[in-house]
């Protein structure tokens, strides 16, 4: 039997009572009585209504990765790599860099020490493997990674581990990322033979690079860890670069170099000497499709969850939360005061003010896992579990999770709503979500009545995402992206017998 939670109603009432001198000039011109009625008997309680569900396949496009593989106890393992396509970004002067003085091509993973989980000291090993195809459009979290490499073909692998003992000062950048370097080469081949065939096909191709000249090269890499658990990171940058030396002007050759100069001066001398370098040729952005591969496990503290019922919500490669909302029970009061046909003939107005929802987390539970660093999602999204909405043109559509992340949605006041988490009061609170019922009222897409219910418009789910934002001087904080929450593992259990629904509503009778 799924646990019973208990959803306060709070109708906050004050009375206005007008009666004025319609002959008289100023105030009102008709006799009105405006009401914001309070009733604190108003409770109901909920069988089967808040409980986990597991996380359907997602648009799993992210920009960052994860890596590494970890065993918690109670809690599960979890093991994620990634594949990522790999766009161009820079341009060599072919003039001061020829293939003879390449040296290698490096993947370079870079990532915050304060973005891992696990033991700083356990060494693991990162294997690189070309994918032999580009990845499909749109991607999906449950894709199998053997559909698109071979592992005869590896590029290279590297030992590591995230303590700071074993970063040299070269391999720590001024941010304080650290950076993971794996020498990349094909079977048969010396790196220096890569980076060659690589400037060979930039040359070829006049230093414009499109995406199936790239795709050509080499679709995208595979990375995955081959040796090791205990520690899993994210990945912030996957750039590939090429080691190499280059010309550089000492004092003697001045500021520049004209189109198509010669690099020699008359009496035979060179007015350049030679450096190390390295250039940024390829990097995963945003642009190019990416995906983590996720695989985990429960251990008994979630199995048990699962097995009383109770709301937890886990990512990535998880469970969502189901509620069934009290749509039902909502519109039947608002009509009690507010009576359909009275308010079709104008006898009689009303107007639902405020619908607040909020919704407590177990903190014990999450403290069960705090020594591993796991922390409730950040944000919240609340939708629809299926069925037919209003949208914001007014537009019946059909609703669909998986859709509202393929058509990169943002959330609109009527069907979708955001919460993040406060760690101080341990909430999530949503807010006025007012327009989710207004908008079943007005336009009932599901056919719902007080008699029959409103099944379809009352199951709800609660999806862990990720929000990308800026900031404007005008406008605030504005949202530009809501993603699945796929960067890094999160746990969180729903205090559900203490979930609060405040409605706020008024009359106006004529």
């Amino acid at each position: 039997m799924k646990l019973n939670w208990l959803l306060p109603f709070v109708l906050i009432a004050l009375t206005i009572s007008c009666n004025d001198d319609i002959n008289k000039i100023g105030t009102s011109i008709d006799d009105t009585l405006i009401s914001i009625k309070v009733d604190n008997s108003l409770a109901y309680t909920t069988a089967d209504s808040v409980y986990s569900i597991p996380a359907s396949p997602v648009t799993n496009r992210t920009i960052i990765q994860m890596l590494g593989a970890v065993d918690m106890v109670d809690y599960g393992s979890i093991r994620a790599d990634f594949l990522t396509q790999m766009r161009p970004i820079a341009k060599f002067d072919s003039r001061l860099v020829t293939e003879d003085m390449l040296d290698s091509l490096v993947l370079e993973l870079g990532f915050l020490p304060s973005s891992f989980l696990g033991d700083s000291l356990t060494p693991m090993q990162v294997s690189v493997y070309p994918l032999n195809k580009v990845l499909e459009k749109p991607i999906y979290s449950n894709l199998d990674p053997t559909d698109y490499f071979s592992p005869e073909e590896i590029l290279g692998q590297q030992i590591y581990t995230t303590s700071r003992q074993s970063y040299p000062d070269s391999l720590i950048n001024s941010d304080g990322s650290r950076i993971i370097k794996i020498k990349l080469a094909r079977p048969g081949h010396t790196s220096k033979e890569l980076a060659q065939e690589f400037f060979k096909l930039y040359n070829d191709k006049g230093g414009i690079l499109t995406e199936s000249d790239i795709a050509d090269f080499f679709p995208g890499v595979y990375v995955t860890n081959t040796y090791g658990k205990g520690v899993l990171i994210n990945i912030l940058s996957s750039v590939i670069k090429i080691y190499h030396d280059t010309y550089v002007y000492n004092d003697q050759g001045g500021g520049g170099l004209e189109e198509n100069e010669d690099i020699t001066n008359d009496d035979g001398t060179h007015p350049l000497v030679v450096n190390k370098a390295t250039t940024s040729v390829l990097v995963s952005s945003n642009e190019v499709p990416t995906i983590n591969h996720i695989i985990s496990t429960n251990a008994s503290y979630i199995e048990n969850a699962i097995a009383d019922d109770r709301a937890i919500i886990k990512s990535p490669d998880g469970y969502d939360a189901h509620i069934t909302f009290p749509v039902t029970d909502i519109i039947k009061k608002y009509r009690e005061v507010v009576p359909e046909e009275a308010e079709n003939t104008g006898a009689v107005s009303g107007l639902i003010n405020a619908i607040n929802f909020s919704i407590p987390i177990k903190k014990s539970a999450n403290d069960i896992f705090s020594n591993y660093g796991l922390t409730p999602p950040p944000y919240l999204l609340l939708m629809r579990a299926g069925g037919k909405v209003a949208d914001s043109n007014g537009d019946i559509v059909e609703m669909d999770k998986n859709q509202f992340f393929l058509d990169r949605k943002l959330t609109d006041g009527l069907n979708y709503f955001y919460a993040s988490y406060n760690s101080t009061t341990n909430t999530y609170d949503f807010g006025n979500i007012r327009g989710f019922i207004t908008n079943i009222i007005q336009k009932n897409p599901n056919g719902g009545s007080i008699e029959n219910g409103y099944p379809i418009d009352s199951d709800l789910i609660l999806v862990p995402v990720m929000l990308s934002t800026t900031t404007s001087d005008y406008y605030g904080t504005i949202i530009n992206a809501i993603t699945p929450y796929i960067s890094a593992p999160t746990f969180v259990e729903l205090d559900t017998k203490n979930i609060k629904i405040e409605m706020v509503y008024s009359t106006k009778t004529y």
